[in-house]
């Protein structure tokens, strides 16, 4: 059966991952490249009868991690929603720093992605451990350089968590401090949750107490606006919302929520794809 849609935007789910962390509950697995090829398969296949419009103004691949594919499967993946991205304002993708190279940065120019948002959690390599991240402070920056440099990407966004365990006042502002020196324009801000199925739930790691969550959040909010860094949870988004394409929930279409079914079959992945924008 054909389905048409009249969506604006377009969220492609990449439900791999190089390494699964602590607090992740999202609809994902270990990569393969076999699984990978099924999955990009699967997506073509559900692409083809979803008759999407090319009036598609903003697309954001997301996981996952987009970049845990390799090179010639990430270019698949690019030469698979080529149809839909000509009049694209805002193309984005997820990336994580121990999963990027140059070549992928080429990919990037070669099919007109424009913005990044980039993993960086914490700027405190004991809590990047903890958490079960595999990169360094030093490697987000190698990443926001390659993206300058190769795929001439400058609207880049970098993740950052609070409420981590053993986190501090002071490693939210160095975090904070990282990303202003850093140059980029944007940053989101999550709180930890704990999510049953991740392996913090597992394990019973906890959040920090929900005063000191508040405080962190709250400085976190005023270093925003003391800066001339955007975050989706501070209101100087609003002074510069010209500058982003905003789109409301029920203008997006999500593709790749059949195509892990795939996955799902061999009782690989399970779970419902959830993405808080």
């Amino acid at each position: 059966m054909m389905i048409t849609s009249k969506a604006s935007a377009l969220y492609v789910h990449v439900p791999f991952c190089r390494h699964i962390c602590g607090y992740c509950d999202f609809c994902r697995t270990v990569y393969s490249s076999e699984l990978a090829e099924q999955w990009l398969n699967a997506l073509e296949t559900e692409l083809e009868y979803k008759k999407i419009h090319s009036d598609i103004q903003t697309v954001y691949i997301g996981g996952g991690t987009p970049t845990s594919l390799e090179a010639p499967l990430l270019d698949r993946l690019f030469r698979l929603l080529e149809p839909y991205t000509s009049n694209v304002q805002e193309y984005t993708i997820e990336i994580n720093p121990e999963t990027f190279d140059g070549k992928k940065a080429e990919l990037f120019k070669q099919y007109g992605v424009n913005r990044a948002s980039i993993g960086l959690q914490t700027a405190n390599e004991k809590l990047l451990k903890m958490i079960g991240r595999h990169h360094t402070p030093e490697d987000v920056l190698d990443t926001i350089n390659l993206l300058r440099s190769l795929s001439d990407i400058h609207n880049i966004s970098l993740d950052l968590m609070y409420s981590l365990p053993g986190q501090t006042m002071q490693d939210v502002e160095d975090a904070f401090d990282f990303v202003r020196n850093s140059g980029v324009p944007h940053v989101s801000l999550y709180s930890l949750t704990i999510e049953p199925g991740s392996v913090f739930g597992k394990t019973g790691k906890e959040p920090l107490d929900e005063d000191t969550e508040a405080d962190m959040y709250e400085r976190l909010i005023s270093l925003c606006e003391a800066s001339d860094i955007t975050s989706m949870r501070s209101p100087a988004l609003r002074k510069r919302a010209a500058n982003r394409i905003i789109i409301k929930p029920t203008g997006i279409m999500m593709i790749s929520s059949e195509s892990v079914q795939v996955l799902r079959a061999r009782k690989i992945i399970s779970g419902m794809i959830i993405r808080r924008f």
